[in-house]
């Protein structure tokens, strides 16, 4: 209840942090089965940018039970199916940290403070399939995408789909360069039988829907998301209150 007596909505943020692959939700107002769904929502909509861990913030939530919080031991079993680990941050000392931990101990990592939790995933061996760079807004930025797609599909050793992977990160990059006109991050993860390549910028608008067929004219960058669409498996965008991350993934290996 806030200060008139009103229930408080369950309500999220998010933050990515593209140079280290963590994602962070903070959650605040009240969690019960009504509102768990979408707390579920929100962490598997932040883990869709494939990040390398996600770590939930709790400090801020309100519960009455204990039953609610089993949504997160859920969630975490769906993400670490996908290569992702979840970390659970809430104070030790307070109502909402003794739940957690009555909750979810054994099931999800939980950590006293933010910091804590970041250390344990720098803890951990480093991702042998993650390669990150940070570009100027520069003409120069899809040639060293090119190359750092390149460079991954041949240390990854799926070098069948250099070719595609170097045309859609030139063509995501291009994209971020002319139209956002901000400075950006590009990320190649192997998961699975997946390349995942990820192009964040600092621009809030969306993309327009590719027209098949159509591409838009130039030296660099005249292909399109027509063909990104075309080259990859899925492709995507999310536009928050930090900028735009568009992302697209390419079969690298047959499903099992």
């Amino acid at each position: 209840m806030n200060a008139n007596g009103a229930a408080i909505a369950l309500h999220s943020t998010v933050e990515h942090d593209f140079e280290t692959g963590l994602a962070y939700v903070r959650l605040r107002g009240i969690l019960d089965l009504a509102s768990a769904p979408r707390a579920r929502t929100a962490v598997l909509k932040c883990a869709a940018e494939h990040p390398q861990a996600v770590i939930v913030d709790l400090d801020r939530v309100i519960v009455a039970s204990q039953t609610p919080l089993l949504v997160f031991a859920t969630v975490s079993r769906l993400l670490i199916d996908h290569g992702v680990a979840m970390l659970i941050v809430a104070n030790p000392h307070t109502p909402i940290g003794k739940s957690v931990r009555r909750a979810l101990s054994g099931r999800v990592a939980v950590h006293s403070t933010r910091r804590d939790a970041v250390e344990a995933t720098a803890k951990g061996p480093a991702p042998p399939h993650r390669v990150h760079v940070h570009l100027p807004m520069s003409p120069t930025s899809p040639a060293v995408a090119r190359a750092l797609a390149k460079y991954a599909c041949e240390s990854w050793d799926v070098r069948d789909i250099a070719d595609s992977a170097q045309i859609v990160a030139s063509e995501l990059v291009s994209n971020a360069v002319v139209h956002a006109r901000t400075d950006l991050d590009v990320t190649f993860i192997l998961r699975a039988n997946y390349l995942v390549i990820q192009v964040r910028d600092r621009g809030k608008q969306s993309l327009p829907r590719p027209t098949h067929g159509q591409y838009t004219p130039g030296a660099d960058h005249g292909r399109g998301l027509a063909l990104v669409a075309r080259l990859t498996s899925s492709w995507g965008h999310s536009v928050g209150p930090h900028g735009k991350t568009v992302w697209a993934t390419i079969r690298a290996r047959p499903l099992a």
